[in-house]
């Protein structure tokens, strides 16, 4: 499994046949690991065979019948309470849920302002590890998974914002590594200093967020781009940052960025370029704008061009991007939906791009299947990319809470790289053992690497919906078979 990072933002659209209202709530837009780092012709489509290689489409793969997914009667439970001294942590803090080489499993839960982290075994319901990463005066903005390197294992990084002492406080950006093959994480490293002033006087600390891509975890090589506000109301910047062993001024990408809500990304890279994709402009709505791609150069982060991508009518959302398993290429998903045409079906486009075409390709180009509103992961959802080596390849998977608040069970999609729908899941009546409660936020991975007709999944989720300030974490194991 490769790495997966997590940016939050609201996005609210009004969706509706019969003059009624659907909330889509909050959703999270993921990436994933960072790949080889070579720039070249890497094949589109299925990582095995090649596309016109101009457009952004992929021959058409083998058809592959999606497949059922049934949760097995145990699962794990804990609480926050059992640590964290009964301190609220809210209904839907973000989850990730991976599995470690030693053949058992990790659960990290990000609160704003705390971050805790379990060990289980696949055959115990007790962690082996259950403990809490100190926070002073200091908040999470992001966690993601990295992979293995030359020199080290793989992990995962916890980008943190830390505040100083002035008045107002400077704010210093650090990351804590956590590597799978250890039972704690690292002590704090800064990437971007406070106290040297890099960030604007002023900044809006509520506004600051950030993504990290683990370059080479051995070397300390980051990729950072980080988003704020110097007013309450006021319009983004985003700014990016090669780190290389030392703290680094970020360079401003883009400014004046018109939008009210959280701004999301994802990044992917070569050894020369970086990709960040935005979430497009929203104001507490539905998109009114293109979906921005922005290209930079590693040896100027402010040397930028960016692609505004649009269908011809309604809008492209990212849910994830990441540099793939094959040299050269990108994994990306993103949903094309038209909020005016209810007898269009969303289409979630789902594949993998070369990097050398991602100056020229056509989305609308991009495979992926057609998503029933019902069946979409916005609410309080979680996004990643899962790259494996040939012949598995690289899977899209997401998860939430179902679209309408106060309706019990969860949603998921899993679609591939070749855009193939491996299974859709909107489980509200307890049905293969799906939960039949409330939940408030939900993360999913593959239990190693999948095959056509077989899969192994777990998930991770918090039960309960406004007000529980300690809810319960759940986990559970999961088959899919034809």
């Amino acid at each position: 499994m490769r790495r997966s990072f997590l940016i939050s933002f609201a996005a609210i659209a009004a969706v509706s046949a019969l003059a009624c209202t659907a909330v889509l709530g909050d959703f999270t837009v993921s990436g994933s690991a960072t790949g080889d780092g070579g720039a070249g012709d890497g094949a589109i489509g299925d990582g095995a065979g090649g596309g016109d290689g101009g457009d952004g489409s992929a021959d058409a793969p083998p058809p592959l019948k999606p497949l059922n997914c049934a949760i097995a009667p145990q699962k794990v439970s804990f609480s926050y309470a059992d640590l964290d001294g009964g301190a609220s942590i809210g209904d839907s803090p973000q989850i990730l849920v991976y599995s470690l080489t030693s053949g058992q499993f990790r659960i990290i839960v990000q609160g704003y302002d705390k971050l805790l982290y379990a060990d289980f075994s696949n055959n115990e319901s007790q962690p082996i590890h259950f403990k809490a990463l100190p926070l002073t005066n200091s908040w999470v903005m992001s966690v993601a998974r990295y992979p293995a390197g030359p020199q080290s294992p793989p992990g995962t990084a916890i980008l943190v914002a830390a505040r100083g002492a002035g008045t107002p406080p400077d704010i210093a950006i650090q990351i804590v590594r956590f590597d799978d093959s250890a039972p704690g994480p690292t002590a704090p490293l800064t990437l971007v200093d406070g106290s040297a002033g890099v960030l604007p006087t002023g900044l809006d600390s509520q506004s600051l967020g950030g993504t990290v891509e683990v370059v080479d975890a051995a070397m300390n090589d980051y990729l950072l781009a980080i988003k704020y506000r110097t007013a309450p109301n006021g319009p983004y910047t985003l700014a990016g940052a090669h780190i290389r062993g030392a703290s680094a001024h970020p360079k401003v990408i883009d400014t004046n960025l018109p939008r009210t809500d959280d701004l999301a990304y994802a990044i992917a890279h070569n050894a020369t370029n970086a990709w960040v994709i935005l979430f497009p402009p929203s104001a507490n709505g539905p998109p009114t704008g293109p979906m921005p791609l922005y290209k930079l150069n590693f040896a100027d982060m402010s040397n930028v061009s960016v692609r505004q991508l649009a269908p011809p009518s309604g809008f492209y959302a990212p849910f994830a991007m990441t540099t793939s398993s094959s040299p050269g290429t990108v994994d990306i998903a993103f949903l094309e939906a038209d909020l005016n045409q209810q007898v269009k079906l969303p289409v979630f486009h789902v594949g993998q791009i070369k990097m050398s075409d991602l100056d020229t390709f056509d989305p609308a180009k991009v495979m992926g299947p057609e998503v029933a509103l019902a069946q979409l992961t916005f609410n309080k959802g979680v996004s990643s990319w899962q790259t494996f080596a040939a012949p598995a390849g690289d899977h899209f998977l997401s998860s939430s809470r179902p679209l309408n608040d106060g309706t019990p069970g969860v949603t998921f999609l899993w679609i591939d790289s070749s855009g193939r729908l491996r299974t859709s899941v909107a489980a509200m009546d307890g049905g293969s053992g799906w939960p039949t409660t409330l939940v408030g936020s939900i993360g999913v991975t593959l239990n190693g690497a999948p095959a056509a007709s077989f899969a192994q999944v777990r998930f991770a989720w918090v039960e309960g919906q406004g007000g529980n300030v300690n809810p319960p974490i759940f986990s559970m194991g999961g088959t899919c078979l034809p």
